[in-house]
């Protein structure tokens, strides 16, 4: 592994913390996939309306990426894409660099 100028560890916080993030929005999208979907299922609704509900719902869809529930999500795809491409062994070094006292300099 070469050495990296750069902190792996920090990159994989942060990705830790985006997708935290990202899946707390995960639930209210779902209930308002729910929601929409009672309301196509309205009484007597004409096409127009079903059509309109159909796109909100497929932007819906669109905004967690795909299918959560069966397929995953593509915006946390992105987020492992980040994590995949990270040096091998990057983190764990930067870890275990920390942790067995990396010391600078006391002046």
């Amino acid at each position: 592994m070469g050495n990296i100028k750069w902190s792996a560890l920090s990159v994989s916080e942060a990705m830790d913390k985006a997708e935290a993030e990202i899946e707390n929005i995960f639930e209210p999208l779902w209930q308002a996939h729910n929601i929409v979907t009672e309301a196509a299922n309205i009484p007597n609704l004409p096409d127009y309306m079903l059509q309109r509900i159909s796109t909100l719902d497929a932007e819906i869809h669109n905004i967690v990426g795909v299918d959560l529930q069966r397929h995953g999500s593509r915006v946390l795809d992105k987020i492992h894409g980040v994590r995949d491409t990270l040096p091998e062994g990057s983190v764990e070094a930067e870890v275990a660099a920390g942790r067995w006292g990396k010391t600078g300099s006391l002046l």
